[in-house]
């Protein structure tokens, strides 16, 4: 049966240059192959109509952010000082997640602050310390995994820390760079954050990059 701008309405059971010819709206699938035969037009059709109703029923969520972003720079032939902070503050309004049961909350906030300070001298030895923080409303059903390294025990966003950088410029076309990321806390602990017995400074990092221009 095909409506009259010539689609195939449900009751059409045939899906036109498949190998598989007519078949049932329902059928096993027995392989890989199989599997991807049984998706089309058709089924994705479906399958956005299905979200849409689900949306129409529980909402959407929505995310309303209002932030602040700062630079201050001063350069002489020998010094170059720079400052940056950032700042922002997210309302999550989570009436989908929160009617899907993955949300503990039918909203929540989210604020984050990045602040940096960066010194080169003779723009070839630069020295940069940064401080990182996030924190925010409890929600355990949205913020624990309940898996270890991205789980957080505590349902907290709570995460903060330090960057440490060196950086060394022999040539204008070669930049050596090291780096270190210290945490203090991390998904709102400082021990056993994710409940698994795993503290926030495991996940500190330290990276070494060499950059060449070409």
């Amino acid at each position: 049966m095909r409506n009259n701008e010539g689609r195939v309405c449900d009751g059409d059971r045939r899906r036109p240059n498949s190998p598989l010819g007519n078949r049932a709206a329902e059928q096993p699938v027995a392989s890989a192959a199989e599997a991807e035969l049984a998706f089309d037009e058709i089924t994705y059709d479906k399958g956005a109509a299905v979200i849409g109703m689900l949306e129409d029923y529980v909402g959407a969520d929505r995310f309303r952010d209002v932030g602040i972003d700062a630079q201050y720079q001063y350069i002489t032939d020998r010094h170059r000082f720079s400052t940056q902070l950032n700042w922002i503050s997210e309302r999550q309004d989570l009436d989908a997640t929160f009617g899907a049961g993955a949300a503990s909350n039918p909203s929540d906030r989210l604020r984050t602050f990045k602040g940096k300070v960066t010194y080169y001298y003779d723009t070839k030895y630069g020295a940069t310390l940064a401080y990182f923080r996030a924190s925010g409303d409890e929600d355990v059903s949205l913020y624990n995994t309940r898996a270890s390294v991205t789980g957080s025990a505590t349902g907290s966003p709570k995460t903060s820390g330090y960057v440490f950088e060196v950086n060394w410029l022999p040539r204008r076309d070669v930049r050596l760079l090291l780096q270190y990321t210290a945490y203090r806390d991390f998904n709102g602990s400082r021990t056993n954050y994710d409940g698994f017995g795993r503290n926030a400074k495991d996940n500190n990092t330290l990276f070494l990059m060499g950059w060449i221009m070409i």
